[in-house]
């Protein structure tokens, strides 16, 4: 009994210290780093071996949670969960915004869990009632991250383009003051959500007084005349586009030709804080550049077959 209970203890030990390294590898994804530093994968080298410099950062954690694995019991995390006040998990409709104020327990996450997982329609909302209700902590997970990966094998990329896709279809609901779900893809939801006021104004007004089969065709014209107002005012900008991406690529060219960051930053001692200033805003949006590039190009692979289906 005491060998079983050492055991346990062990396994609960390394799992901490795995989910230390895992904080690490997300921290530095939050700053925009694309690659495992030497810094960052000396912080890790006491908890794990299999993270080494030059590493991306995505395949680092994937590593990390591979070595997870063998220390988790009964095939769920082993981490405390976040006192929440009760509430069973609801339809995701219009009503998705309580989850603010309220948020889910034990068996409400674990009934939306299931949920999401066995849905084929309006996952995007499930899954938004799910990270505004706080999910993750009823069910012991340290972030939404591992959430979405154990539950449903998705990206933190790909679960946060869900998520838009869900805002925007709970603003359309919203404006349009229906139940209905207005039909928004993923990749039609990434185009106009940095316009959504703009286009929950617009369908507020042309479905003020329509009757409610009306509403769903109203709410798609709207959506697709805004995203040929966006392509349009995207090809009156060709020779901006144009310097801008002769100037985006001669900067990366530039950085792939320096030496080894160690070497550089020995070089430039005396001037290191000055760098700072500057290069960790870019590397952050560098960060962001990768990762919207990446989208775009999981978008386009869908956007023949969107466009068939009349989107």
């Amino acid at each position: 009994m005491g060998a079983v209970s050492n055991n346990r203890d062990e396994r609960r030990e390394r799992l901490k210290r795995l989910d230390g390294c895992l904080d690490v590898l997300e921290d530095a994804h939050l700053r925009g780093e694309a690659v495992v530093s030497a810094w960052v994968a000396a912080r890790l080298r006491s908890a794990t071996a299999s993270v080494t410099t030059g590493m991306s950062i995505a395949d680092a954690i994937e590593e990390v949670f591979a070595e997870q694995e063998p220390c988790l019991t009964g095939g769920g995390p082993e981490a405390a969960s976040a006192p929440v006040r009760p509430r069973a998990a609801g339809p995701a409709t219009l009503r998705v915004e309580q989850s603010l104020m309220s948020p889910l327990n034990e068996a409400g996450a674990r009934d939306l869990t299931e949920r999401i997982r066995t849905a084929t329609r309006h996952v995007c909302t499930l899954l938004l009632e799910a990270h505004e209700g706080r999910a993750w902590l009823a069910l012991g997970y340290r972030s939404w991250e591992r959430y979405v990966r154990s539950e449903f094998g998705l990206s933190r990329s790909r679960s946060y383009e869900l998520l838009d896709q869900g805002r925007v279809i709970v603003e359309l609901q919203r404006a349009a003051r229906t139940s209905a779900f207005p039909d928004v893809s993923a990749y039609a939801a990434g185009q106009i959500k940095h316009h959504l006021d703009e286009v929950a104004a617009c369908v507020r007004e042309r479905t003020a007084g329509q009757p409610e089969d009306r509403v769903p065709e109203i709410i798609a014209d709207v959506v697709r005349e805004q995203r040929a107002c966006l392509r349009e005012s995207q090809a009156l900008r060709p020779s901006t586009h144009a310097s801008e991406l002769a100037r985006l690529s001669a900067a990366i060219d530039c950085l792939a030709a320096m030496p080894d960051a160690i070497t550089t930053a020995g070089l430039v001692r005396e001037e290191t804080a000055e760098l700072l200033s500057s290069a960790e805003p870019a590397l952050l949006w560098l960060g962001d550049l990768v990762a919207e590039l990446r989208r775009h190009n999981r978008a386009e692979s869908l956007r023949g077959r969107e466009y068939a289906v009349g989107a």
